[in-house]
């Protein structure tokens, strides 16, 4: 999708629809859109009765690949990539963006923590994509530590595999996926995608 979603955005200029996530009716509700320098911006709808409005944080490719293999919430990516996001409302044939403070926003317009993308093919292989041609790498390795009794997941970025026996160790490889000491399958499996 190479189509201009929002128009002189503060700071950033236009950007450029890239993959819908989620839609509600005609109206895409959680995406992301990319500038003429390849960042990307996770954009989520929170308002489109009155008049539309969004709120946008710059999302880098490693933290995109959290999101997509569920090691990380939408709310939590708000919180963590930056203290700053960009609120767009268009109104009456006017489109006006700004840049705001997470101390500024009201809590309620962002997901609730534990709010994930769904695992399905089409995000699997938008998964693949951002591997290959933004991190360069046709293999991912991660630790995801579950605590089973909060149903929480912690996680990090790593290429070490001596972990506790508690973790759960995924070896993504975009050719041939597989998962070592499964415990519970939580993130996408790639191997639907090759």
């Amino acid at each position: 999708m190479n189509e201009i979603y929002f128009e002189n955005v503060v700071k950033v200029g236009n950007l450029f629809l890239e993959k819908v996530f989620n839609k509600f009716e005609d109206e895409n509700i959680i995406f992301i859109c990319k500038d003429i320098h390849e960042n990307r911006y996770l954009c989520i709808c929170y308002e489109f009765r009155f008049a539309m409005k969004w709120i946008l944080c710059r999302i880098s490719p490693e933290m995109l690949v959290k999101l997509l293999t569920k090691r990380e919430d939408m709310r939590s990516v708000f919180e963590v990539e930056s203290k700053e996001w960009i609120r767009i409302v268009y109104q009456n044939g006017d489109e006006e963006s700004e840049i705001i403070s997470m101390d500024s926003v009201d809590a309620n317009i962002l997901p609730r923590h534990g709010v994930f993308l769904k695992a399905d093919q089409e995000n699997a292989n938008y998964l693949k994509f951002i591997c290959f041609h933004y991190l360069k790498t046709t293999t991912i390795k991660c630790c995801s530590s579950v605590d089973y009794r909060l149903n929480r997941q912690k996680s990090c970025m790593s290429n070490v595999l001596d972990r506790l026996s508690s973790d759960l160790v995924i070896s993504y490889n975009l050719r041939n996926a597989r998962v070592i000491g499964q415990k519970e399958n939580l993130l996408i499996n790639l191997n639907d995608a090759a």
